[in-house]
């Protein structure tokens, strides 16, 4: 009789372990889906973001590159990127008058508003990251550039840790900003082998350029 008690109690432990596991499983994915990776934390406070960290909010996934009021808002980078031409032979001695050098936002608007985008093709790429409900994806501007690649070992590891594409430091990374007053009508660009910002020489139909999209949060 106490041999079968004990089995018993064993066997009821057992099952009620094993259950308590699962639901601790269960709560743990839930966590790294709405939890860790949300805007909020778990007291329902905004989170302080890092440079380096892994943003992932309502569809929306990147890694932050730069940060204000103490890590709750910034930008990110996406986790993704493509090689393309800044602007087609058609329109590459066209000055568009994107020429900020802060903000790619501004010059993404300039030509999401005023050209065919068709006709431009780093632009296009980054503006159709907004779909499905997400939005403020745009190409970044010279400083955003330079300001990512001062982060340069953060991102890439952080890039590597959530099986994103790694940023390349062999090429040159375009701007979203024009370069005005140069006939041909040349933009910025990034290299990012030496960190270099340069224009010269670099016509805008020539080189299919790295792109990078960026938004803020």
């Amino acid at each position: 009789m106490k041999k079968t008690f004990f089995y018993l109690v064993l066997a009821v432990t057992t099952i009620f372990f094993t259950a308590c596991d699962k639901n601790n499983d269960q709560n743990d994915d839930n966590n790294g889906q709405n939890g860790q990776n949300d805007q909020n934390d778990q007291n329902g406070n905004t989170k302080n973001y890092s440079v380096g960290d892994y943003y992932k909010v309502s569809g929306v996934e990147g890694i932050v590159f730069e940060i204000s009021e103490n890590g709750k808002h910034g930008k990110i980078i996406s986790m993704d990127e493509t090689q393309a031409a800044w602007a087609t032979t058609e329109t590459w001695t066209v000055l568009t008058n994107a020429i900020d050098e802060n903000d790619g936002l501004v010059n993404t608007n300039i030509i999401k508003n005023n050209f065919d985008i068709n006709e431009y093709p780093a632009f296009k790429w980054c503006i159709d990251k907004n779909s499905g409900g997400v939005t403020k994806w745009y190409f970044p501007a010279k400083n955003e550039l330079l300001t990512i690649y001062s982060v340069f070992d953060k991102l890439q590891n952080a890039l590597d840790k959530h099986q994103g594409t790694l940023l390349n430091n062999t090429w040159f990374y375009w701007s979203s900003s024009e370069y005005p007053g140069i006939y041909p009508v040349v933009s910025w660009y990034v290299n990012f082998s030496t960190g270099g910002a340069s224009y010269l020489n670099t016509f805008k139909y020539d080189y299919r350029g790295y792109v990078r999209a960026v938004r803020s949060f």
